[in-house]
C-alpha cells in the first residue's frame, strides 16, 4: 500500500485548490515535487508550506463529498495548526471516521450500504442521516490528508448539504484484467466525488492487490480516462529507478527493469509526446491527460510508420535509433538525483579494470543495502542505443567489445 500510495491523484486534489484560488499553479508544482521527493501527503506538505490553512484544505475537500462549511458572518476563520506527523499514512476516509471515534464500524457499514442502495456522496449521507456534523467531517477530512483540524463550534459555522444532481459528472473505477491478447474492464464503483473514487480504489488495491485500475470520467455520452494504477509501476517507483528498456536486436533479451516492471520506451514518449493513445490504437498511461495534464509536448522526434527496424517514434510508440534498436531510457524515480541503468549499472560492464572503485563512461560506483556494488550516472536521466552493430553484451565491459559503440547521453 505505501508504494501504491505514490501513485495517489495528488495532482487532481491540488487543481480542486487552483480552481478554488487557495493555491497557485506554481505552488503546486512545488508542492508536487516534494511529495514525490518524500512521499509525504499533499495536504500535509501545503499546511506546513503556508499556502493555505487547514480549514480551508478541510472546506474544499467536504464540498467534494456534498457538504458546504463556511464561517457564520463575523467569525474569524481557525487559525491553520501544525502539520500531522510525516511518517502519517494514507487511510481511506471510513477508517480515519472510526479511528477518531466519530463512527462505529457498524455505522459506517449502515453507511456504505445506503449510499450504494440510494446514491450520494459518503459525506453527504453521514450528515442528512445526523451520523456526522460538519465539522466532524472537516476534521476527519484533514486528519485523513495529514492535517489537525481542531473541533469546529457549531455555532459558528453554516453547514450546507447539497445533494447529487444528475448532470454532474461521475467517477467510474475499473479493474483492468489482462487476458492474452486484449484488456478487461469489471466496473467496481462509481460517485460524483473523485476524490472517493480514489479513495475505494486504495482500499481495493490494499485488500486485493490487483493488475491495474482505472478511473473514468463520464458526463453524459463523453468519457475519459483520468487516473490509472498499476501494480508493477507501484512496485518500481517504490524501490528503484526504472529502466524502460528493449529486446535488442541481436540479444533477444530483456534490458529492463526492475524485473517486477518491465517495459520499453512507450510510455515516457506517451508522456513527452503528449499522446492518448499512439497510432496502432493502443491507450496510453496519459488518457486524459493524466500525466501531462499542461498538454506540453516536450519532444520533437521523427516518426516511423512500422515498428521494427526504422528510425523515429513507431505506431506502438517506441522511439527507435537510426540502425532501428529501441532507445534504452532510465529514470531517476526514487528521487536521489541520480540514475541507475539495468545494464551499466552491473559491475561486469561499468566497473574498471583497473581500478573496480572506479567507473567506466563516467558511472560512479555505490553499495546498495545488501553490501552489492552498482555503478550509476550523476544525472536523473540515462539514455542510450544499441549504436551500429545493434549488438550488446551483458558481460562484456562498456568500452570494448560490440558494447564500444553504444551511444550514450552521458559522459563517456
Amino acid at each position: 500500500m505505501e508504494s501504491a500510495a505514490l501513485q495517489f491523484p495528488w495532482r487532481q486534489l491540488g487543481e480542486l485548490l487552483v480552481a478554488e484560488e487557495l493555491l497557485t499553479e506554481d505552488e503546486l508544482e512545488q508542492a508536487l515535487g516534494e511529495q514525490a521527493a518524500s512521499g509525504r501527503l499533499l495536504g500535509q506538505i501545503l499546511v506546513a508550506n503556508g499556502y493555505l490553512s487547514a480549514f480551508s484544505l478541510a472546506r474544499v475537500l467536504s464540498e467534494q463529498h456534498g457538504v458546504q462549511l463556511a464561517a457564520k458572518e463575523g467569525v474569524p476563520e481557525s487559525p491553520a495548526p501544525l502539520a500531522a506527523a510525516p511518517e502519517q499514512a494514507w487511510r481511506p476516509l471510513g477508517k480515519v471516521l472510526v479511528d477518531l471515534e466519530l463512527l462505529t464500524e457498524s455505522q459506517l457499514g449502515r453507511a456504505l450500504t445506503a449510499q450504494r442502495e440510494e446514491g450520494g456522496r459518503l459525506g453527504e449521507v453521514l450528515v442528512t442521516r445526523g451520523l456526522l456534523s460538519g465539522s466532524e467531517l472537516a476534521q476527519a477530512l484533514a486528519e485523513q490528508h495529514g492535517v489537525e483540524l481542531g473541533a469546529q463550534d457549531e455555532a459558528e459555522l453554516q453547514t450546507i448539504v447539497r445533494p447529487q444532481t444528475p448532470d454532474e459528472p461521475l467517477y467510474k473505477l475499473f479493474e483492468v484484467i489482462f487476458e492474452p491478447g486484449y484488456q478487461r474492464r469489471t466496473e467496481l464503483f462509481e460517485s460524483a466525488n473523485f476524490l472517493e473514487t480514489a479513495d475505494y480504489a486504495f482500499e481495493f488495491v490494499d485488500e486485493h492487490d490487483p493488475a491495474a485500475l482505472e478511473i473514468h470520467r463520464t458526463h453524459g455520452a463523453a468519457q475519459e480516462t483520468v487516473w490509472n494504477y498499476s501494480a508493477s509501476r507501484a512496485a518500481a517507483v517504490g524501490d528503484d529507478d526504472v529502466t524502460y528498456g528493449a529486446v535488442i536486436k541481436e540479444t533477444h533479451t530483456w534490458l529492463a527493469g526492475p524485473v517486477s516492471y518491465l517495459t520499453n520506451n512507450c510510455e515516457p514518449m506517451a508522456v513527452l509526446l503528449d499522446l492518448e493513445y499512439y497510432r496502432d490504437g493502443a491507450s496510453t498511461i496519459n488518457q486524459g491527460h493524466v500525466r501531462n495534464p499542461r498538454k506540453v509536448r516536450f519532444l520533437n522526434a521523427p516518426t516511423s510508420d512500422n515498428t521494427n527496424a526504422a528510425h523515429g517514434v513507431g505506431i506502438d510508440g517506441v522511439y527507435r535509433d537510426p540502425w532501428g534498436s529501441p532507445y534504452v531510457v532510465t529514470l531517476d524515480l526514487n528521487g536521489d538525483g541520480r540514475a541507475r541503468d539495468a545494464l551499466y549499472r552491473e559491475p561486469a560492464v561499468s566497473a574498471n579494470p583497473k581500478d573496480p572503485n572506479l567507473g567506466l563512461r563516467g558511472l560512479v560506483r555505490g553499495v546498495d543495502a545488501q553490501g552489492k556494488a552498482f555503478f550509476e550516472a550523476t544525472a536523473p536521466v540515462m539514455v542510450w542505443s544499441a549504436g551500429p552493430d545493434r549488438h550488446v553484451d551483458t558481460k562484456e565491459k562498456a568500452d570494448r567489445g560490440v558494447n564500444r559503440d553504444n551511444i550514450l547521453s552521458w559522459g563517456r
